[in-house]
């Protein structure tokens, strides 16, 4: 079907962005002089930033009724911030970039993953057919986007950035709409759904699980960076 390869298409897109936005914005930072200090600053507040940001576009999701049209919103936002983060140097320029990248970049995830869950039901195939192409991009895009920036230096990521963002817009573009099923999500609904003693342990094992994964994906390139440990490729 061309939706499902459309769908698998994006997936090895986005998180090809993911690839070069989560372990190579510290890396890049560093490169720009900031002490780890400063890195640990911008990727701590990207967090919370995240918190917010992800919950409210799916709630604007669900208000509207569709993922897709969300979803060519915030490629095209986090497509335009990208490539101004990665050309910047400043480092109040690189705090408001991130920041804005969060904002718009990070809510995609949830969101693709509701429409590969969408549409492998649709479809009758698994999830995981789909999956495994955002897996595979971010894969194969750490790789590229390792190279790319030994050969061409770290501003080079800009133009990298910005182009994998366009060629997913207009992968989404081009994709069929799966609309929202259930309700809305409300306040009462959350309420009740914070209120469940399992939710809150369940919530507290994925947070205890996610500050080691978080940790090794922020500071590792940096560690091995300092340790010189990077080969010249």
């Amino acid at each position: 079907m061309k939706a499902i390869r459309l769908l698998k298409g994006f997936n090895f897109l986005y998180f090809g962005l993911l690839a070069i936005f989560i372990p190579f914005l510290p890396v890049y930072l560093a490169d720009q002089g900031l002490r780890p200090a400063q890195i640990g600053f911008i990727i701590g507040t990207g967090g919370f930033v995240t918190l917010i940001t992800q919950p409210l576009w799916g709630m604007i999701s669900d208000k509207t009724r569709t993922i897709r049209k969300v979803l060519l919103l915030l490629i095209f936002f986090s497509s335009v911030i990208g490539y101004f983060l990665y050309d910047s140097s400043s480092y109040l320029q690189l705090i408001l970039f991130a920041m804005l990248l969060y904002f718009f970049l990070m809510p995609i995830d949830p969101l693709t993953e509701s429409l590969n869950f969408t549409m492998a039901e649709k479809s009758g195939i698994s999830y995981g057919s789909i999956r495994t192409y955002g897996a595979l991009g971010y894969a194969v895009i750490s790789l590229i986007t390792g190279y790319v920036m030994s050969y061409f230096g770290a501003n080079s990521l800009a133009f990298l950035f910005a182009g994998i963002g366009l060629i997913s817009f207009i992968v989404s573009w081009m994709m069929p709409d799966a609309p929202v099923s259930g309700k809305p999500v409300t306040l009462s609904s959350l309420k009740h759904f914070f209120s469940n003693k399992e939710t809150l342990l369940f919530l507290l094992l994925v947070f205890i699980c996610a500050v080691p994964a978080r940790m090794n994906d922020t500071f590792l390139g940096v560690y091995i960076r300092e340790l010189g440990e990077v080969p010249s490729l």
